[in-house]
C-alpha cells in the first residue's frame, strides 16, 4: 500500500495529465491474480502495464491510501478505481478531488472503503449517489454468487427489510430485520450482513 500523492507524482508527470482521457487504478494484478500481498507470486517479472500512458493509464497489482488529486487531468473522461473483498485488499483513499475534471463522463469506484468525493457540485452533482448505488449493486452481486437461489432471496429480503426499517421504524420492521439477519448468518459473516446494510443506509442517507 502506498501514499497516493506519492505513487501519483512517480507515475504520472504533471505535464502529461491535461492529456489523460482515462484512468484506471486495479488491486489484482494484470492476469486477474489478487491473492497475494506484497507484488504478485505469479507476475512480479512480468511487465505489469505494457499499454499504459497517454491518454489512457492503467495500473495493476496496486493499492492505494490518503488523498488522490485528480485536479491536473482536467480532460479525464473515464476513471476507474477497482479494490478486492475485503480490509487490506481494498483501496484505502480518504479524499478523492475530482473538482477540476468537467469532462468526466463514467465513475467506478469498487471496493473500497469509504471515500470522500471532492467535485464540481453543478456537473457532478448526484455522482456520490450513483458511486454509492454502483458499490451496492456489484456488492450484492459478488455476494450472491456464494449463495444458493434460497439464500439470495433472503439476502434480498434483507435489504427490502431495511429499507422498510428506515422508512417506518417500527418495532415489528426492526423484529423483522433481526430474524432475516439471524438466518444469513449462517452463510454470510456479521461482516458482510453489517457491510451491506450499512451501504444502504448511506444511500438512503444520500437520497
Amino acid at each position: 500500500m502506498v501514499n497516493a500523492s506519492e505513487w501519483l507524482n512517480q507515475k504520472i508527470p504533471k505535464d502529461q495529465r491535461a492529456q489523460a482521457t482515462q484512468l484506471r487504478i486495479y488491486r489484482q494484478c494484470q492476469s486477474g491474480h489478487t491473492k497475494y500481498y506484497n507484488g504478485c507470486n505469479y507476475c512480479n517479472n512480468r511487465n505489469q502495464n505494457p499499454h499504459s500512458g497517454p491518454p489512457s493509464y492503467q495500473f495493476y497489482n496496486t493499492i492505494l491510501e490518503g488523498d488522490l488529486d485528480l485536479g491536473d487531468f482536467v480532460n479525464l473522461q473515464q476513471l476507474y478505481i477497482y479494490g478486492v473483498g475485503q480490509g487490506r485488499n481494498q483501496q484505502q483513499i480518504l479524499n478523492l478531488n475530482i473538482d477540476k475534471c468537467n469532462s468526466l463522463t463514467r465513475l467506478e469506484i469498487h471496493n473500497t472503503q469509504s471515500v470522500n468525493i471532492i467535485r464540481n457540485t453543478q456537473g457532478l452533482s448526484d455522482l456520490k449517489l450513483a458511486i454509492e448505488e454502483t458499490n451496492l449493486e456489484y456488492q450484492i452481486a459478488v455476494t450472491k454468487s456464494k449463495l444458493n437461489e434460497d439464500h439470495q432471496l433472503w439476502l434480498d429480503l434483507l435489504l427490502d427489510t431495511q429499507q422498510e426499517a428506515l422508512q417506518n421504524d417500527s418495532t415489528f420492521s426492526r423484529k423483522q430485520l433481526e430474524k432475516v439477519k439471524n438466518k444469513l448468518s449462517n452463510v454470510l459473516t456479521t461482516e458482510e450482513i453489517q457491510g451491506l446494510l450499512r451501504k444502504k443506509l448511506e444511500i438512503n442517507e444520500l437520497e
